[in-house]
């Protein structure tokens, strides 16, 4: 019940089978916390798995220069865990899509998702990869800023640190992060803002980094022909009117 389609339980318990080594689910969250984002990347991103073609009219929508054909879309994906030739940590992403680009180039969407989440914990712990990856990527204003380091921006550095070592090391020609998350969590909006400005590059093919809004997703799908899937969407995740008024009937005991 906590997926917005039955149908992509076999798909979600088949991933859950075959996860990459070290990949880490919260089993619990997923199938019983309506606000976990690793549910609402399945709900988002297990259609697409399912149907390349509508991963590639979406998503060819969404980012026209990066994507000409979705070949693949792997969930709680990493290159290599723990590998000192990337970022030598866990870091991972919620989904990669892997796809062609409209000129033929192999490229990826690193996707991090988030609903009701801000981002903050603890900041990361200092090692050398880290200054090297971030000093070599090439898209800081300051690769040493201590703001990247904080608690509220070293998720997304760290991402565009494994990133930019997945670039380096060939595994694709082209590539960038994109954060989903609602624009109601301004939260997470804040820091999406605070990190872009540390950004050296206002393009987001230049800087490697994007953020699209929850609802821009959902209207796509509607828009490539998909609109059941984008109904179930924008109704449990988008309308907080239920929400609202269990509040309101709170508030008036």
């Amino acid at each position: 019940a906590n997926l917005v389609d039955p149908n992509l339980v076999p798909l979600v318990r088949r991933e859950l089978t075959y996860r990459e080594p070290g990949a880490v689910f919260d089993e619990e969250r997923l199938w019983g916390n309506m606000l976990s984002s690793q549910t609402l990347a399945f709900s988002l991103f297990g259609p697409l798995k399912r149907s390349p073609a509508l991963a590639t009219a979406v998503l060819g929508r969404l980012f026209p220069d990066l994507v000409g054909v979705v070949t693949n879309v792997l969930f709680e994906h990493s290159p290599a865990r723990c590998d000192p030739r990337f970022s030598g940590d866990r870091t991972a992403f919620d989904v990669l899509v892997r796809a062609k680009t409209p000129t033929g180039r192999s490229a990826f969407l690193a996707i991090e998702v988030k609903y009701t989440e801000a981002l903050g914990g603890c900041a990361a712990a200092p090692r050398p990869r880290y200054d090297e990856l971030s000093r070599t990527a090439g898209v800081f204003h300051d690769a040493d800023s201590p703001a990247l380091r904080g608690g509220s921006l070293n998720q997304f550095w760290r991402q565009q640190l494994l990133t930019t070592a997945m670039l380096r090391h060939g595994l694709y020609d082209q590539g960038r992060i994109v954060v989903i998350a609602p624009l109601p969590n301004r939260q997470c909006w804040g820091a999406i803002a605070l990190y872009t400005a540390q950004l050296a590059s206002a393009d987001p093919a230049e800087r490697g980094f994007d953020a699209v809004a929850l609802e821009h997703f959902v209207a796509a799908l509607a828009e490539v022909g998909a609109e059941p899937a984008a109904e179930r969407l924008a109704d449990r995740y988008l309308d907080f009117r239920p929400a609202n008024a269990a509040l309101e009937a709170a508030l008036a005991r």
